[in-house]
């Protein structure tokens, strides 16, 4: 009687995890090593593994055949989470792969997104035939919104004060200040900005103009009081001039006499 040549297809590559269906022919009976007697049989192996089956024919003749099933290493990849500010971005890094896609279409194993909103990411990264998939969250915080002062105008020499509204920390440029109110007095025409900063470490900025009116017929009259009271209680202790810029004042001289004509005092600083 002839002999069967019995078969066993394919011979299969595949990653840990994965299934692979063998099927044998050349009989009509077949017994495999697992203990299975059917045509085809479906193995999950953890290592490389060879499976055989022996095939009988209606003349009870037999032959055996045997096909190899290759198990590649499993790989693993991670993609670290992200916390950004509305506007700002973030860079996302997939690692374990020969080759990477990501829902975004990029092919990258780093790839740099600004989403506007919490958005998800993932990619696919591939070692030879074995893949393995990984997600990470892009959490999107809101910027808080500033707001300064309305712009103000006063007169060389005097001062304002300007107040911040919108976040948890205040920093003013040029050093003006790290609180939300801060008092001015620009001898020229400045613009202060400030950025406020919230508990995420979001900022946004603002800014305020003030103007500064170098027009001396504005400031005003020249005030002295006829009299003060040097006892040291605080008021009325020192004998000055009052007016709103005293760099409108080109020239001055102040010279004070007693009832009797001696003088007592003189300057010529209007601010002395």
């Amino acid at each position: 009687n002839p002999l069967t040549t019995p078969t066993i297809s394919p011979a299969a590559t595949i990653c840990v995890g994965q299934s692979q269906t063998l099927t044998a022919s050349g009989g009509t009976n077949y017994s495999w090593r697992t203990g299975a007697s059917t045509t085809s049989i479906s193995v999950t192996p953890t290592s490389t593994t060879t499976y055989s089956v022996t095939v009988s024919n209606a003349n009870g003749c037999t032959a055996a055949a045997a096909a190899l099933v290759t198990v590649s290493p499993s790989i693993a990849t991670t993609v670290s989470p992200a916390v950004i500010c509305m506007g700002d971005s973030a860079v996302l890094t997939a690692t374990g792969g020969g080759t990477y896609l990501w829902n975004t279409a990029n092919t990258n194993s780093a790839i740099s997104v600004a989403p506007t909103s919490t958005s998800t990411y993932s990619v696919i990264v591939t070692n030879g035939i074995c893949s393995a998939a990984a997600t990470a969250m892009v959490t999107v915080n809101p910027n808080p919104t500033a707001t300064a002062a309305s712009n103000v105008t006063i007169t060389q020499g005097q001062s304002t004060n300007l107040t911040a509204t919108g976040g948890g920390t205040y920093s003013w440029s040029s050093g003006a200040g790290n609180s939300s109110n801060i008092t001015v007095s620009p001898a020229v025409t400045t613009i202060y900005c400030v950025t406020v900063t919230d508990a995420n470490g979001c900022s946004d900025s603002a800014c305020v103009t003030v103007l500064v009116d170098e027009d001396c017929a504005k400031v005003g009259e020249l005030y002295l009081p006829n009299a003060f009271s040097p006892n040291n209680d605080t008021e009325n202790d020192v004998i000055k001039i009052y007016y709103g810029n005293y760099d409108c004042i080109t020239t001055f001289k102040l010279v004070i006499y007693n009832r009797w004509g001696e003088k007592v005092f003189e300057t010529i600083s209007p601010i002395a």
